[in-house]
């Protein structure tokens, strides 16, 4: 059961922007993440639309109090008992009860860093209808705010990305995503069938246009060990990306097939490494195997990269010979 919490009277009655938030166990960051929602300066309505997936931590007594600070833009949806399936269901259900023109996306556990976010995100899809949405980079830290890891940007910064842009690969962190609530389709069928929901949302939007990019970094994607997509083994999350990159070459046109096979037999290569540093040395074997029964072709991996894991995987093997060798000698 999904109970509202929200003041109707308050709330606008066409809101230009509606922002998607979806949270479990975020007791630590929610109040952040939505304050820097309610710190945007902007001269048009906005709706932060929330839905706790029933938070045993006390993330949802935060959002309850934070609703009453904020009625005019906050809704909150509360779910008992928990929809599970990765935070993707509560995903399906904000989407569902967003109202506002445009889409924004941040996690109970990002926060936004640009106080003009927002409105310039809106500036560039008003200016450019043809696109269905933009992103721009972000910086990845630490669960405690304290350390800057990398910024995540595309491999090559340009001023919009297609479809063929994101078949290899999400360039795209959540928090930085806004796209237009007409551009995308609904979810098929196959979009349950992975864990990392967002890749696929961008996926069905840019069916509709490109996405545009702003280069500047204007929020930040913490890393953490209670996160769902960065709790999952390496190796894991590689083999998942590449089930669900095959799902997609039955779903997509015959010209996007080649990307797509190439993509997957470099997730299953990159899988077995993982699994290797992982200390998982027969997941990175099958791994490995399921690589080279997929016939690898020229520009899959460089064969550097192949030769140094095919040394990690069968040094052991070969130390214990020569250490019986020199016991027989």
């Amino acid at each position: 059961m999904t109970t509202e919490v929200s003041a109707p009277e308050c709330l606008a009655k066409a809101p230009r922007v509606s922002v998607k938030m979806i949270t479990y166990n975020h007791a630590r960051f929610i109040a952040a993440a939505v304050r820097s929602v309610l710190a945007q300066r902007v001269d048009f309505p906005v709706e932060v639309i929330i839905g706790d997936d029933c938070s045993t931590d006390g993330t949802r007594d935060i959002l309850v109090a934070l609703q009453r600070e904020a009625p005019d833009r906050i809704r909150l949806l509360l779910h008992d008992p928990n929809l599970g399936a990765g935070g993707k269901l509560n995903g399906v259900a904000v989407t569902g009860a967003c109202r506002g023109e445009y889409v924004a996306q941040l996690e109970g556990d990002d926060l936004w860093t640009c106080p003009d976010k927002l409105r310039r995100q809106v500036d560039l899809l008003d200016r450019n209808p043809h696109l269905a949405g933009c992103f721009h980079p972000v910086w990845f830290m630490d669960e405690a705010y304290q350390f800057v890891s990398r910024v995540h940007r595309p491999p090559v910064e340009k001023p919009e990305y297609r479809l063929e842009d994101f078949l290899g690969t999400n360039p795209a962190a959540t928090c930085s995503v806004m796209f237009r609530r007409s551009a995308f389709p609904g979810y098929p069928d196959w979009y349950y069938r992975h864990l990392a929901g967002d890749w696929s949302i961008h996926l069905l939007n840019l069916h509709s246009g490109p996405y545009g990019y702003l280069s500047e970094v204007m929020g930040v994607y913490r890393i953490h060990g209670a996160g769902v997509w960065t709790a999952t083994p390496g190796w894991r999350r590689m083999v998942m990306e590449g089930d669900f990159l095959g799902v997609l070459a039955g779903s997509l046109e015959a010209r996007h097939r080649p990307a797509l096979g190439r993509a997957r037999r470099q997730r299953w290569f990159w899988g077995s490494r993982l699994a290797l540093r992982e200390g998982d040395r027969g997941e990175a074997l099958r791994l490995l195997g399921r690589y080279v029964r997929s016939v690898p072709r020229p520009g899959d991996v460089r064969p550097s990269e192949v030769l140094h894991h095919l040394a990690g995987l069968f040094a052991p093997a070969l130390l214990r010979l020569r250490g019986r060798s020199r016991a027989a000698g």
